[in-house]
């Protein structure tokens, strides 16, 4: 492959860069330039926002939490004060709480006590297998060595079959 590259369409007789071409490199360059400024000025910018939101968010949500709120009566009478922030550990402190007996409501159990359930029943479910299957082997054992013994006593033989 041969590829010809003839310099009086860039260069003019004096040596100087055809003002087309000149222009087009400008262009070029002047565009990438900004595109580079650009780039650089959004992720400063972005940065800066960033921080600025998560540290004015990370202030307005321990306010928040923090935040007294009063309870009233329907007569408008102060009863208590409360945050949410007391009122999340309460709820996690309620879900800690292991329940341990059925009882005739149907209410939903916390979830403390439905991990707790549901652990117990996977353990006991691989233990059940493996004991079922030790009962089942010793079962099957005991039945043949019966069977080898009564078969044995019933046609006289006095060491058994085996």
């Amino acid at each position: 492959m041969k590829v010809e590259i003839d310099l009086s369409d860039v260069i003019d007789k004096d040596g100087v860069i055809v003002d087309d071409v000149r222009d087009e490199i400008v262009a070029v360059a002047s565009q990438k330039i900004i595109d580079n400024a650009n780039k650089t000025l959004q992720e400063a910018v972005s940065k800066v926002v960033i921080e600025s939101v998560e540290k004015k968010m990370t202030t307005f949500i321990n306010e928040l939490l923090d935040y007294e709120f009063e309870k009233t009566d329907s007569w408008g009478g102060n009863l208590e004060k409360w945050t949410v922030r007391e009122k999340i550990r309460e709820e996690v402190r309620g879900q800690c709480v292991l329940v341990d007996r059925e009882d005739s409501y149907s209410r939903k159990r916390n979830a403390f006590t439905e991990l707790i359930d549901r652990a117990i029943s996977k353990e006991v479910s691989k233990s059940s297998t493996v004991i079922f299957k030790v009962i089942n082997e010793t079962f099957y054992n005991d039945l043949m060595k019966n069977a080898q013994e009564q078969l044995a006593k019933r046609l006289g033989f006095a060491k058994g079959l085996v």
